[in-house]
């Protein structure tokens, strides 16, 4: 909990640890502001109301503060879609929860501190190893899950954090008798992720997390086939769409510091299916991601919490740096050759390389709704699940519903999905 609770004039309140760094930030004096402290009030030749447009506030007002923030929340999460509304106050029994268990695993963890630090060196003994060779570790996280583990912060770096958010297809019904899909069912499988994501900021101590945006949020109907599963035509569909992204990132942006929104545009989301697979990036905001994209920047712009990194010169590949040093490549991985994707990644890798002098430590793609992760690239999977394209086009036996997380660590990553089919 803060010590203090500073006020400028111009309404903006900040929760303050230590007053001395505070002052030095915004360049005032220390002494002066401790004269705006409202306990000083009747002691002659020491209290003043501001100081160079700050002041301290009272504990009846710090009180008031966060009741108006609680209410605030409250009203905006009220003010959402239906999924929202319903979970919010089983979000706060589970973060509750999550303190409790936090507190419980703090003490678990002193009594197990060194049998970790052991495994840890056995784990880098071996990833050492893994690097130098030539063959790829596959996971495959569609036929089992995994348990989380808690990664610990090495050399004083803290856990960063981040999520893949791709081909959500909103519009879009399926009917198949193991999948079953439209606008209502995207809102629960979301409100699944939302609920697994507080639980993973919570369980790494993630205070800065990047949301990976990668296209194909919305029906494309371009084709006859895509006209009769149509739920919404495609502009509604994207309206939906921004409002469920919005709301789902505002469902946990009281729980992190700072949120990094970066965002390449998907291919079916064109509004011209002749542009499907264009490489003129002009034509590439010629999209319902883009105009998906544009409307999030717009409404998060004033929060200073979240910063966007949306290249508009650049749609089809975008690099997020990580604690200055681990570099990660988004693509939506419509260009990709599957069927080579190994030696296609490393081309890529090497491409980006010669262009731009930045070497890529790991590559995050979707398009194919199929998990994938390895130890150098990881695919996404969709919100969507199974359908006829993805069973029969793509020749994808079992397409799961789930969504990438991932946590870095100085120069490690570890990438696991989240599934919300169940």
């Amino acid at each position: 909990m803060s010590k203090y609770v500073v006020e400028k004039n111009d309404g903006s309140k900040y929760e303050v640890n230590s007053l001395s760094d505070f002052c030095k930030g915004v360049g005032i004096t220390e002494r002066l502001l401790r004269y705006t402290n409202p306990l000083l009030k009747g002691k002659k030749g020491r209290y003043q109301e501001w100081h160079k447009g700050y002041r301290i506030l009272s504990s009846e007002e710090i009180e008031k503060w966060k009741k108006e923030k609680e209410r605030e929340i409250e009203e905006r999460v009220l003010s959402g879609t239906d999924y929202i509304t319903k979970e919010y106050k089983r979000l706060k029994k589970t973060v509750q929860r999550l303190r409790d268990e936090n507190t419980a695993l703090r003490a678990i963890e002193r009594n197990e501190f060194r049998a970790e630090e052991e495994m840890r060196s056995w784990k880098e003994s071996i990833n050492e190893l893994i690097r130098g060779s030539r063959e790829e570790v596959w996971i495959d996280f569609a036929e089992t899950e995994r348990e989380e583990e808690k990664v610990l912060a090495n050399s004083g770096k803290a856990n960063v954090g981040f999520l893949v958010l791709s081909d959500w297809h909103i519009g879009k019904t399926v009917g198949l008798d193991g999948n079953r899909f439209d606008f209502e069912e995207a809102r629960t499988r979301l409100t699944r992720l939302s609920v697994n994501v507080c639980k993973y900021i919570k369980l790494y101590g993630i205070k800065n997390i990047h949301i990976i945006l990668l296209g194909d949020f919305i029906h494309a109907q371009h084709r006859r086939y895509m006209k009769s599963s149509a739920q919404f035509v495609e502009i509604e569909s994207g309206v939906y769409c921004y409002h469920l992204i919005r709301e789902f990132i505002e469902s946990f942006r009281f729980d992190i510091n700072n949120i990094y929104i970066s965002g390449v545009v998907g291919n079916e989301s064109r509004f011209d299916s002749r542009d499907f697979h264009t490489n003129i990036n002009s034509e590439a905001k010629n999209s319902i991601d883009f105009m998906i994209y544009e409307m999030l920047k717009v409404y998060f712009e004033k929060i200073p919490e979240v910063t966007f990194n949306i290249n508009g010169s650049n749609l089809f590949e975008n690099v997020l740096k990580i604690n200055d040093n681990f570099n990660i490549l988004a693509i939506h991985g419509d260009k990709i050759n599957q069927s080579n994707i190994d030696n296609e990644i490393s081309k890529l890798k090497l491409k980006i390389f010669n262009e731009r002098r930045e070497y890529i430590d790991y590559v995050i793609l979707g398009h194919i709704h199929s998990t994938l992760i390895t130890d150098k690239y990881a695919r996404n999977a969709s919100l969507v699940g199974a359908d006829e394209y993805a069973s029969r086009g793509l020749n994808i036996p079992e397409s799961y519903v789930s969504q990438l997380f991932g946590v870095v660590c100085d120069k490690d990553i570890h990438v696991f999905s989240i599934r919300l089919d169940k």
